[in-house]
């Protein structure tokens, strides 16, 4: 457990476990057999990122993941798991998380997004412009976890995450998928500009749900805006003796908008 501190005050905290040191939880969920030789010696969990409100404009977030970093070193772990709702999806990439699977169902805290660090992959950390890498330079490297993930994990080992992206190119993957440009295929662009669109694109990202795979689910808490480039949602309501479909949202349409904006 990592623990950040501010005037004698506790204001952050982050919670490693290592897979040597015992079982973790859901280990069939996260499918980490799949990273055999590597499991279970050099592998770990991180969860439970806390951060007081009054510093989550801080640096406390990057501290505990300095040292985490560190600490994840100094055990000689290759890969760092760790889930996280929609909305964090794009914190996460900045400090040099990948995704590897599809999302997962988890027991307790429903829809979550399974991603994982390779932490010897100091190139990948620069190219983002990962702060880790500051401090990942100064330890020794190689890159044979890195190739691992590329022979083992090919669909994924390719994929960019949308901030290095630019936004003409991601104007034009969005207008591809809805056919149109996105100031007419996408509710809440009605009445943009075009650079106005592109600004506000470039700070969505693109996530895959499999079909019968849940998003939010009732009673959830979402701070999240989605909106749809392809397919269809079904909106349900628990009812006595199984969901009841109350609505179908479609490509374009937006949701989650109300509780994002008021937040």
């Amino acid at each position: 457990m990592l623990l950040a501190i501010d005037d004698d005050l506790p204001v952050g905290v982050l919670r490693i476990n290592f897979s040597k040191d015992g079982a973790l939880e859901y280990e069939d969920l996260y499918e980490l057999e799949r990273f055999r030789p590597y499991y279970p010696d050099a592998v770990s969990m991180t969860t439970k990122l806390l951060i007081k409100k009054s510093h989550r404009n801080s640096g406390a977030a990057a501290r505990l993941s300095f040292s985490a970093y560190l600490l994840g070193n100094d055990r000689k772990i290759k890969f760092n798991f760790l889930d996280c709702k929609p909305h964090l999806l794009r914190m996460y990439q900045c400090m040099c998380y990948i995704l590897y699977k599809g999302n997962i169902n988890h027991p307790s805290l429903g829809p979550l997004i399974p991603m994982l660090f390779i932490l010897d992959d100091v190139e990948y950390l620069k190219e983002i412009g990962s702060p880790i890498a500051k401090i990942a330079s100064r330890t020794e490297s190689a890159s044979q976890a890195r190739e691992f993930f590329d022979n083992n994990f090919p669909e994924y080992s390719l994929l960019k995450p949308q901030f290095l992206l630019s936004e003409e190119t991601i104007w034009q993957d969005v207008s591809g998928a809805l056919m149109m440009p996105p100031t007419e295929g996408i509710n809440i662009f009605s009445g943009l500009s075009a650079d106005e669109a592109k600004t506000l694109l470039s700070q969505f990202d693109v996530i895959i749900y499999e079909q019968g795979e849940y998003i939010i689910r009732q009673g959830d808490h979402s701070a999240g805006m989605f909106c749809i480039l392809d397919g269809q949602i079904e909106i349900l309501r628990e009812a006595d003796h199984a969901p009841r479909v109350v609505s179908i949202m479609t490509k374009g349409e937006t949701f989650g908008e109300l509780f994002f904006i008021s937040e």
